[in-house]
């Protein structure tokens, strides 16, 4: 699985990332991994199995716990970025790369 988000990692963000770009990337991933253990919640639900549901509950709870963090992260990065006297260019750069994906 380490391989796989790699090569991911490295085809999404290129040889020379810049910071908003890493955080994107890391907010991408968590949100994913949330919604896997999501749906894999979903499908524990019709078990018996008590083990797995109460593991994947725990890892799911985990990787909210990683989401929530890379989330206030990218919110203190913004935070800081706020203050330079070139902030409103680069937030107005940040926004754009976001939004190139809706």
């Amino acid at each position: 699985m380490e391989e796989k988000v790699a090569k991911i990692m490295k085809t999404y963000l290129g040889e020379k990332p810049d910071t908003s770009e890493a955080l994107e990337f890391l907010c991408l991933a968590e949100g994913g991994g949330v919604a896997h253990y999501e749906v894999l919640q979903a499908i524990c639900s019709n078990f018996e199995n008590k083990k797995a549901v109460t593991t994947v509950k725990s890892i799911l709870k985990e990787e909210q716990s990683h989401l929530s963090q890379c989330t206030d992260i990218a919110k203190a990065v913004v935070t800081a970025l706020n203050s330079l006297p070139s902030a409103p260019f680069l937030l107005e750069t940040i926004v754009s790369k976001y939004l190139c994906y809706f």
